[in-house]
């Protein structure tokens, strides 16, 4: 039980973590003098920023279900011996698991660091933002 409720505490933890960032402007709350032709411009800024950051969380969810799950694994094998593994079996076998998860996770993720999240914007404002980048906007990042 206990390492459910860790497991729930850390879920619970990452919400107030991102909503202690800065909210974006609203086109409603910016003066009409500021609105342009070229409002595209903030709206696909705060896309990329929103896309950035929507896989660097999941990312880390995904890291701590994956410590989480190995840990209750091994919690639950524990308490439960199994003629064929013993425990310390059982603990390696979902620690193992859990690192080539967050492994895999990590690798496949690795697009999305916050320097690849400067280089994407840079690249947005010179007007070559890569095409691969634009399919992955998707517009539920624009909202």
């Amino acid at each position: 039980m206990k390492p459910f409720l860790l497991f729930a505490g850390l879920l619970l933890a990452a919400g107030p973590a991102a909503a202690q960032t800065a909210p974006l402007p609203t086109p409603a709350a910016l003066p009409a003098a500021t609105l342009s032709a070229a409002s595209a411009t903030p709206d696909t800024l705060a896309a990329i920023h929103r896309l950035f950051a929507t896989r660097r969380q999941r990312r880390n969810l995904i890291a701590v279900g994956a410590v989480a799950a190995a840990g209750v694994g091994t919690a639950v094998a524990a308490n439960h011996y199994d003629r064929f593994f013993s425990t310390a079996d059982y603990g390696k076998l979902y620690g193992l698991s859990a690192v080539l998860i967050i492994a895999v996770d990590f690798i496949a993720n690795m697009d999305y660091s916050r320097k690849e999240e400067q280089l994407a914007v840079e690249s947005f404002q010179a007007h070559q933002l890569s095409p691969r980048l634009k399919r992955r906007l998707k517009a539920r990042y624009f909202r």
